[in-house]
């Protein structure tokens, strides 16, 4: 989501708008603006909030508003399908652990139940 922050800060550049005059028209606070620019939308509270501000942003630095929400929607969506496939994988790999332990600890208790046999075959 860099790529989005980064057009909207090479924009505001070009038109020769500081953060702090950006600040002042748009009354986007500048923790918020710089957030933006870094792409670390996840710091700005609320999805409804941040869209508000990218299409507010947009519009004083002349790009399309509606092309950078949907720009924005896509890569959150595939944030988040990549979330989904590490969690995922997390959750395979955590029952295949779960699986191992179980036969380590089947082999172990039939190992010692077959000495405990063994022992008391041999001991009669």
């Amino acid at each position: 989501m860099l790529e989005i922050g980064a057009l909207l800060s090479e924009a505001r550049a070009k038109k020769g708008i500081s953060i702090e005059e950006m600040e002042s028209i748009t009354k986007i606070k500048k923790s918020y603006i710089l957030n933006i620019e870094a792409g670390e939308f996840e710091k700005i509270p609320g999805e409804v909030y941040l869209k508000g501000f990218l299409r507010t942003y947009a519009k004083l630095v002349d790009l399309n508003p509606d092309e950078i929400i949907t720009n924005y929607e896509y890569l959150r969506e595939m944030k988040e399908a990549s979330q989904e496939r590490q969690s995922s994988l997390r959750r395979k790999r955590a029952r295949q652990l779960r699986k191992q332990r179980m036969c380590f600890l089947l082999i172990v208790l039939a190992l010692g139940l077959l000495g405990i046999v063994t022992y008391l075959w041999f001991n009669r």
